[in-house]
């Protein structure tokens, strides 16, 4: 009985440590083995818990305080980033319009011409052949539509 006694005192020693590690390895201190923490009575392991949590507090405000300074930072290089392809954005439609209106005369000479060939267009002939008439008038209706739609284009304001 007496063996079996220490047995269990010495399994609830063991166990006490055990579960005394568990507690302090949940705030971060693993620098203790159950051994050396078991026979502390209640007092003193509530001060090494109380360290310890202390610890953890400090390195958690510490993350936080590394999270936050990396997230501003994350935020900062965005916005930047945000600048600079808005700015990009800005040049590009500069450049863009300046291009557009330097084209303008060239635009307008291709429209007037496309107007002037419509202008210039003859009538058709007096054709006979059914064949010959349809053929005929199909091409000359596609180079109509054709010059129509170069003259529309030239003389519409360019889209990006």
């Amino acid at each position: 009985r007496e063996r079996q006694r220490q047995q269990a005192e010495q399994q609830a020693r063991f166990d006490r440590g055990v579960e005394r590690c568990r507690i302090l390895a949940r705030l971060g201190n693993y620098e203790h083995k159950p051994d050396d923490i078991a026979d502390l009575d209640a007092e003193a392991f509530a001060a090494l818990e109380q360290k310890a949590t202390d610890a953890k507090a400090e390195r958690d405000a510490e993350t936080a305080l590394l999270l936050k300074e990396e997230q501003d930072r994350q935020e900062a290089q965005r916005q930047a980033q945000e600048r600079d392809d808005e700015e990009r954005r800005q040049e590009d439609a500069r450049l863009e319009r300046e291009r557009q209106e330097a084209l303008r005369p060239q635009r307008n000479a291709v429209a007037d011409w496309a107007q002037a060939a419509l202008d210039a267009m003859p009538s058709t002939p007096n054709i006979e052949d059914p064949d010959i008439l349809r053929a005929m008038r199909d091409h000359v209706e596609r180079a109509r539509l054709a010059l129509l739609d170069l003259r529309e284009r030239m003389s519409a304001e360019p889209t990006n």
